[in-house]
């Protein structure tokens, strides 16, 4: 079939010149094209960028868990070596109060007021021994607490007092048991409220059976003792700096 156009010149449509089938094919190829640049951009460019700034950021991980472990280990040494310092100040503690405590009891059994009175003192055993620490109590101040120990005393004891001619052997035995309870309680080794003596020293007294050494002249009275003492601990260095007090007959 032949077209003929018979429209005058002046309103034929003009041909443009370009074919619609060439413009669809550049079209795709630019499209093509920018695809593939952005593929090159990507793979060559952006993927191994990525790739080196992973690498990187994965070291400086490592590092920081190397780095991280060892400050660890470092924690682990210094909270280990507080809780053995603690440990041995603790005992340092415990050694200092129990020396200090058996030099002020056995100065007490030393005094005047002790041995004037017609009869000595003397001891077979003595223990000292700090209790299992408890908890604290509620609302309490829980470092107070700590330092504040019970500790038991635990004492086996000999009596020798004179015995003249004529005397009741029981009735100068209770004198002599009266006043030697008496003088340890009014003494300032218990009387001291800073000692933390629990109760009276003749609460644990169950009694006792004196005997007589006739070739000596003496009465020999014997038992034991168990007392309860509050204390709390002070530092080492604080009662490694303290002197120990001066008193007759120590020395």
């Amino acid at each position: 079939m032949i077209l003929i156009n018979v429209l005058p010149p002046e309103h034929r449509r003009r041909d443009s010149g370009v074919s619609p089938v060439f413009l669809a094919i550049a079209a795709s190829l630019l499209v093509n094209l920018v695809c593939g640049v952005l593929w090159a951009y990507v793979h060559f460019s952006a993927l191994p960028t990525a790739q080196q700034q992973l690498t990187d950021l994965e070291g400086v991980r490592d590092r920081k868990r190397t780095e991280a472990a060892a400050v660890d280990a470092i924690q682990k040494q210094i909270t280990a070596a507080k809780k053995h310092k603690e440990t041995l100040f603790e005992l340092l503690e415990s050694k200092v109060y129990t020396a200090r405590s058996m030099y002020e009891f056995l100065q007490e059994f030393n005094s005047d007021e002790m041995t004037g009175q017609g009869f000595n003192v003397s001891f077979s055993r003595l223990e000292i021994t700090p209790r299992a620490k408890g908890r604290s109590k509620r609302g309490a101040s829980k470092k107070k607490e700590d330092r504040i120990r019970s500790v038991d005393w635990k004492l086996s004891w000999k009596l020798v007092g004179e015995l003249g001619k004529g005397i009741d052997r029981d009735e100068i035995s209770g004198q002599y048991i009266q006043a030697f309870f008496a003088n340890l309680k009014n003494g300032p080794f218990w009387n001291n409220p800073s000692n933390g003596f629990e109760g009276s020293p003749i609460d644990t007294y169950v009694g006792d059976t004196p005997s007589v050494n006739a070739e000596l002249g003496k009465v020999v009275i014997s038992g034991s003792l168990g007392w309860v003492r509050k204390v709390q601990l002070e530092s080492f260095a604080a009662v490694s700096n303290k002197a120990a007090p001066a008193s007759k007959g120590a020395p």
